[in-house]
C-alpha cells in the first residue's frame, strides 16, 4: 500500500457524503501564515464519529488514542511517513455553525477543504489554551497573533461581540530574488528543506503551494518527532470539547 496523504484523504471523503472542516494548524496555514504542523485536525459531527473511524480504517489507519472528545489515527504500515489524523468531535449545532461560516480552501490535486472563519478559528485557538502544556508551548498565541493580523481583524474598535473582519489577503505567486533559494530543492533522493517556521521560507510561493510545503516539511521531520515520543497526548489537563452556544 502506497503511503496516504492524510488531507488528501479527508478532502476525497466528502465523495462518500462525510463533511468535516479543517482546523488546526494547517487551516492557521491556509491563512497566510506558514508553519509546520504534524497532524491534521478534523473538526466532525460526533455522530459521523464512527463512519469517519470506518473510512480511515479503510485506507490503513488505526485509532491509538480516543476520548469523549476527539479520536487520534495513525497510518499503521509506516506511522511516520503519514500525518496522523486527529478527528475532533462537536454536536450538531457546534459543527454547523462553523461549517455555515467556513470558505473553502483549495489544497491542490484538484482538492478542497473547509476550513473556518478567523475568528472561529481563534476562539478554538483560545480554547485550547486552557491546557496549560498548550499555554507554556505558545504556539496557539503565536497564531491567533497572526491570525488576527492575516485576517485584519481591528482590535482596537472591535467589540467581542461584533468584531471588524476583513477578507484575508491571499499569498500570492511572485517573483523573488530569494525565492531559488527559499523553496525545497531536490537532488536526486536529497531533500534540503528550509527553516520553515517563518514567511520567508515560503517567499515567491502561492497559498496552494506554501501548503504543500509545509506538509512536505512535516513529513520530513516525522520520524525524528515519533521517535522522541510523539505518540504522547496530554491527559486530564487537555481542554474538555470545544463548542458554540
Amino acid at each position: 500500500m502506497a503511503n496516504p496523504d492524510s488531507i488528501a484523504l479527508a478532502a476525497s471523503a466528502e465523495a462518500e457524503g462525510l463533511q468535516a472542516v479543517l482546523v488546526g494548524g494547517n487551516a492557521v496555514n491556509l491563512y497566510s501564515y506558514f508553519r509546520t504542523t504534524f497532524d491534521v485536525d478534523l473538526l466532525v459531527r460526533e455522530t459521523d464519529s464512527e463512519r469517519w473511524l470506518s473510512y480511515f480504517q479503510k485506507h490503513g489507519y488505526a485509532p491509538f488514542h480516543r476520548t469523549a472528545n476527539f479520536i487520534r489515527l495513525r497510518f499503521v504500515a509506516h506511522p511516520a511517513e503519514a500525518l496522523p489524523v486527529d478527528l475532533m468531535l462537536a454536536d450538531a449545532r457546534t459543527f454547523t455553525t462553523i461549517q455555515r461560516e467556513s470558505r473553502r480552501c483549495d489544497i491542490g490535486n484538484g482538492l478542497s477543504l473547509a476550513i473556518p472563519s478567523p475568528l472561529h478559528l481563534i476562539a478554538m485557538k483560545l480554547h485550547a489554551l486552557r491546557s496549560p502544556a498548550r499555554f507554556e508551548n505558545g504556539i496557539d498565541l503565536q497564531d491567533v497573533k497572526y491570525l488576527i493580523k492575516t485576517a485584519k481583524i481591528d482590535t482596537a474598535r472591535s467589540s467581542p461581540t461584533s468584531p471588524s473582519v476583513m477578507p484575508p489577503t491571499p499569498y500570492e505567486s511572485k517573483s523573488s530574488e530569494n525565492s531559488a533559494k527559499n523553496r525545497v530543492r531536490e537532488n536526486g533522493a536529497t531533500l534540503a528543506l528550509p527553516q520553515f517556521d517563518s514567511l520567508p521560507a515560503t517567499a515567491g510561493l502561492n497559498n496552494t503551494e506554501a501548503f504543500r510545503l509545509s506538509i512536505r516539511h512535516a513529513l520530513a521531520l516525522l520520524p525524528a518527532m515519533f521517535a522522541k515520543g510523539m505518540d504522547e497526548r496530554p491527559g486530564e489537563n487537555y481542554p474538555d470539547r470545544f463548542t458554540i452556544d
